[in-house]
């Protein structure tokens, strides 16, 4: 990848990507509703942030191959993914395309796998908004990043592989940065990373607080779900949200395709 490229994508992941309506690496300019060049659609309504449409998890990428990728995202009430992709980071000439609903019945989430045929530059552009079902004129505020075109031939990629995501009762501690892996791995702008499994551990309960052997106390983030052992369905979803409450990890999973294998802890140990 040309140095100018790398310096255009790290200014885009740390100036542009934008968390429940924050950015992730201080206030970010683009602030903007997607582009209306492609379809001329009429300008949406902003709502107070206190009432506007949330995207609480992030949006993630991954089953990325030569052909396509997909993109998943949850939103906290219905809603239509609206998604834009482009060649260039200004989305002129860009790609708008309506995606599926957020609904009760699927825990208001929405996955969209995206054709990438038409693209032949380095770097894909893409948008993701949300439109309000109950309030169809507001969108979300947009999440904005870029990834590896994999069509191109004269790649040279980089990638990242690992495992075990808050495991053995240490989750996500405010005081050691949450899980400030994620944010080293982002740093180092790979193409694509490769998790071998244990993406969860819903049959390893957290505590609130550990005590370290040099006496030091590790405190966990809690949600009630990761108190027990996954049972429900309500609860295995819940373990993948917890990963996703921390900032690094939504940043990283929003600009890094993934390609993700199971292991045991998904379910319950050496299974």
């Amino acid at each position: 990848m040309k140095k100018d490229s790398q310096y255009n994508r790290r200014n885009l992941i740390k100036g542009s990507m934008l968390i429940g309506g924050t950015a992730v690496f201080g206030k970010s300019a683009l602030m903007a509703k997607p582009s209306t060049t492609a379809s001329n659609r009429a300008p949406a309504f902003i709502r107070s942030d206190s009432q506007r449409l949330q995207i609480p998890l992030g949006i993630q990428m991954g089953d990325v191959t030569q052909d396509s990728v997909t993109f998943w995202s949850k939103t906290d009430r219905p809603a239509q993914m609206v998604m834009e992709l482009a060649d260039n980071e200004g989305f002129v000439r860009s790609l708008s395309l309506p995606g599926p609903s957020t609904l009760d019945v699927n825990d208001f989430t929405a996955k969209m796998t995206i054709d990438l045929s038409r693209f032949q530059s380095e770097q894909i552009h893409y948008r993701v908004s949300f439109k309000d079902l109950n309030l169809l004129n507001t969108l979300s505020e947009p999440y904005q990043g870029q990834f590896l075109n994999p069509r191109r031939k004269d790649l040279n990629p980089r990638f990242f592989w690992s495992g075990d995501t808050a495991g053995q009762g240490w989750g996500i501690n405010p005081d050691f940065g949450g899980m400030p892996i994620y944010k080293a791995m982002l740093d180092r702008q790979p193409d694509f990373f490769i998790h071998c499994g244990d993406t969860i551990y819903a049959d390893g309960p957290m505590m609130s607080e550990v005590t370290l052997d040099d006496g030091r106390v590790w405190r966990n983030v809690l949600i009630e779900e990761k108190t027990k052992v996954a049972e429900s369905l309500a609860e295995f979803r819940a373990n993948y949200a917890y990963n996703m409450l921390d900032p690094s990890v939504r940043a990283f999973n929003s600009c890094v395709p993934q390609l993700v294998q199971w292991d045991d802890h998904e379910t319950v140990n050496n299974w």
